[in-house]
């Protein structure tokens, strides 16, 4: 998340965390109580969602590696079907080598073997292929890995890949919970004459906490010759946002 989106994540928590103490007694009128519940339930999903940014490479997109595997599995069982179903024997000819074949060698080959050999299961009579078990999804993995492996190159930009989608999926759930305070402040609002402190306690920590401008950090002490040193861990909360690396609008992005 971007600080602008921390920040916002802080306030809901504040308000959360001060439902259940000081302001309790406003759970009492159902409208609000039931308001209250869906904040609580928004954070829990935008959290779960926050969560991928700082899950491992593989808990946040698969390595080229596993998606080109997995490519090649379906390509081959798919293979199998048109060999079996086909009657083009020049077709036949063309996809008599196996995808293992061309799947350890150059990218640029392997994708268009695997992208003739999905080009050919249109070539079937759609009745043969039900008879023979044929399942549409392995063709659309087969299509979108291969779309995956044309869009990228290396490990690096499938994570930067991930990560994107994965922080596309913040700001409508950021939305939806913005929406629905809306609604609270005015429910709560119309407490103001009847219980006025809690109204007030309340205003007050619907504002977006303040954060310095600007951060300094500096360590010191001995490093071994050529021997890395972890200075300061980036995912960790408690460490100020280090000036060398780049901050672009969708939060922080490092490649190694």
């Amino acid at each position: 998340m971007i600080q602008d989106q921390k920040n916002h994540r802080k306030m809901y928590g504040n308000l959360l965390t001060w439902f259940e103490n000081a302001g309790t007694p406003l759970l009492d009128i159902k409208l609000l109580a039931t308001l209250e519940g869906q904040l609580g339930t928004g954070v829990v999903a935008l959290d779960e969602q926050a969560a991928l940014q700082l899950a491992p490479t593989t808990g946040v997109t698969r390595t080229r590696t596993e998606v080109k595997q997995e490519a090649a599995e379906k390509a081959e069982v798919l293979r199998g079907l048109v060999l079996v179903l086909t009657t083009d024997d020049v077709l036949a000819a063309a996809l008599a080598r196996p995808v293992a074949g061309v799947q350890r060698g150059a990218d640029a080959a392997f994708l268009a073997y695997a992208q003739k050999i999905a080009d050919a299961v249109a070539t079937l009579k759609p009745t043969e292929l039900a008879d023979a078990g044929y399942e549409p999804g392995v063709l659309k993995t087969l299509s979108d890995d291969l779309k995956t492996l044309t869009a990228t190159d290396g490990q690096a930009a499938l994570l930067q890949a991930g990560t994107k989608v994965v922080t596309d999926g913040l700001p409508p759930l950021f939305a939806g919970i913005d929406a629905g305070l809306l609604r609270l402040d005015k429910v709560v609002n119309g407490q103001r004459f009847a219980q006025p402190a809690l109204v007030a306690q309340y205003e007050a920590l619907r504002r977006l906490p303040k954060t310095p401008a600007t951060h300094q950090f500096r360590a010191k002490g001995l490093t071994p010759y050529n021997e890395p040193q972890l200075v300061f861990n980036i995912l960790a909360e408690s460490v100020p946002t280090p000036t060398l690396y780049n901050t672009g609008g969708r939060g922080h992005e490092v490649v190694f």
